[in-house]
């Protein structure tokens, strides 16, 4: 008996695809035949585990396009998209996942001097972890 693959044909992009619930996903839609668009920023060390995930998509029977790059960078999310839309050949992306975790881990309020989060990693964190998904669907 065939799988079942609902989603044969179409797409998602997936940000944060390398782990975590982001891997998950695209694991599990790949699964079910989309193709995934992962974007994950890895360094050396972790970048096996994009290329895990890309390569259990494509082991499921589904195209799987992954770009190491900060989904931040006005630049890099305006090249994936060029790209995004090259590899769907016109149609409309069916899933978008935000699933970035970069951020400071430092307190909000504290009574150390000098321990508590700044206006630049705050606005560090929300760019990343809430705006960036704003830029990536506009």
């Amino acid at each position: 008996m065939d799988a079942w693959r609902p989603f044969e044909g179409g797409w998602g992009l997936i940000l944060g695809a390398s782990s975590g619930f982001g891997a998950a996903t695209a694991r599990e839609l790949g699964r079910l035949g989309m193709g995934i668009l992962g974007v994950h920023l890895d360094r050396k060390a972790t970048l096996p585990l994009a290329e895990a995930v890309a390569n259990d998509v494509r082991t499921a029977g589904s195209p799987a396009h992954f770009f190491n790059v900060n989904a931040a960078d006005d630049e890099k999310r305006a090249h994936v998209c060029d790209r995004a839309r090259e590899l769907a050949a016109g149609k409309p992306l069916r899933v978008v996942m935000h699933s970035l975790a970069f951020g400071t881990l430092k307190p909000l309020v504290s009574d150390a001097p000098g321990q508590q989060t700044t206006k630049a990693q705050l606005e560090m964190t929300l760019d990343v972890m809430a705006h960036s998904l704003v830029y990536w669907v506009q």
